[in-house]
């Protein structure tokens, strides 16, 4: 059985990376972990 969860409004929604279930890490606050995913590409700059 396939498990779908890219919408966050369906069943497995909470298994999302747009599931807003925000989280701490190395002292910086993330919304979701799309924003942390995200910001991955930019750590080599002084964007993040």
């Amino acid at each position: 059985m396939t498990i779908y969860f890219y919408s966050t409004r369906e069943e497995y929604g909470c298994f999302s990376n747009f599931s807003p279930h925000g989280f701490e890490l190395d002292g910086l606050y993330w919304s979701t972990s799309e924003h942390y995913f995200q910001a991955q590409k930019f750590v080599s700059t002084p964007h993040v």
